[in-house]
């Protein structure tokens, strides 16, 4: 238990990522109980959110759910917790129970700068960035998929199962469902046995027997590498066609697959 709580508070600085919207929270939770003595708010808002408050900070529930959830994303609990709605009902009825017009107009400034020092702004490169093209995915993904379809077309190659970087697998998908991918995204399922070829396909100097064995036993028709990890020679003596080279990846088709 004392593990499961050592996650819970781990993931609820990382979830408010250091803010203080998480005081805030319980500040307007405790607003709720001493301040506005109204059954109806507290039997509607109050008592609701306590009870998720407690399921999600005990150590004993938290650790049922992180079994269910897992450790690393427990952290998506915290989305139950209905932080805006919650300042902004106890902010308002903050400012109406005031009187005077000054009074109500001060509180909201500094309500507004709780929100505006404790937050980021939202309009920055960190969240946002120039689109490359119309599917707003990397430009040099999109070339690779082209690649591999125009090949694929040529060949009357119906199966394009690719073993590529996790980069490009990951964006590959959403440009084209159909090339289909070795494994799935962060290696969820079968670990053991996918961890072998995801670090092949991710290393800058990859072991290329390996790699070669690992595509073969896989059936994939083709292989995506970084350009750092290209080495032409070695993949032709190994039984692969380069069918695309770019300056930062390079596609193969493994020959012993020409057909479906």
């Amino acid at each position: 238990m004392r593990e499961a709580l050592s996650v819970i508070i781990t993931r609820f600085q990382d979830y408010f990522a250091g803010s203080g919207f998480g005081l805030l929270f319980f500040a307007c939770l405790l607003f709720l109980f001493f301040w506005k003595r109204d059954r109806k708010v507290r039997d509607s808002l109050f008592w609701p959110v306590l009870i998720i408050v407690l399921a999600v900070f005990c150590p004993v529930t938290g650790w049922l759910l992180m079994k269910l959830v897992g450790t690393d994303v427990y952290w998506r609990m915290y989305w139950l917790l209905p932080v805006v709605p919650l300042a902004a009902y106890a902010g308002t009825t903050l400012v109406f129970g005031l009187k005077g017009k000054g009074k109500k107009i001060l509180l909201t400034a500094v309500c507004l700068a709780l929100i505006a020092v404790n937050g980021t702004f939202v309009f920055s490169d960190t969240y946002f960035e120039d689109r490359e093209n119309n599917y707003k995915l990397p430009t040099q993904v999109i070339w690779v998929a082209d690649a591999i379809n125009e090949h694929a077309r040529e060949n009357r190659i119906k199966r394009k199962k690719i073993l590529a970087p996790s980069y490009v697998a990951v964006y590959i998908r959403i440009y084209d469902a159909s090339i289909r991918q070795r494994y799935g995204r962060n290696l969820v399922n079968h670990p053991d046995r996918q961890q072998e070829v995801y670090e092949l396909i991710n290393s800058d100097d990859p072991d290329y027997e390996k790699l070669a064995a690992r595509v073969r036993k896989a059936k994939s028709r083709y292989v995506v590498l970084k350009d750092e990890a290209d080495d032409q020679q070695t993949m032709e003596t190994m039984g692969f066609e380069k069918i695309y080279d770019s300056d930062a990846f390079d596609v193969y088709f493994n020959l012993d697959f020409q057909k479906n």
